[in-house]
């Protein structure tokens, strides 16, 4: 699998921890929905990863200093609304 889609799917609650075994995946976008809650720190296992868009949840706290070392990843932190 190359990427994952599920913006705007009204999704709810926290990020799953399992996302982080999708470790082949390039692209994970979870935007535009309402998600809460902390960044998982297993997202850091998705070491392909180049894009990641978590804007426009309820997300918390600050990005997990593991994640800012995947090399591949020039996706958005956006904060939003």
């Amino acid at each position: 699998m190359l990427g994952l889609d599920l913006s705007s799917n009204q999704l709810t609650d926290h990020i799953p921890p399992e996302l982080g075994k999708l470790q082949e995946i390039h692209t994970l976008n979870l935007s535009h929905n309402h998600l809460s809650g902390s960044i998982p720190t297993t997202i850091s296992n998705l070491t392909q990863l180049e894009s990641l868009d978590l804007s426009y949840n309820n997300l918390i706290g600050t990005i997990p200093p593991q994640i800012t070392e995947l090399r591949t990843l020039f996706g958005n932190f956006h904060g939003g609304t």
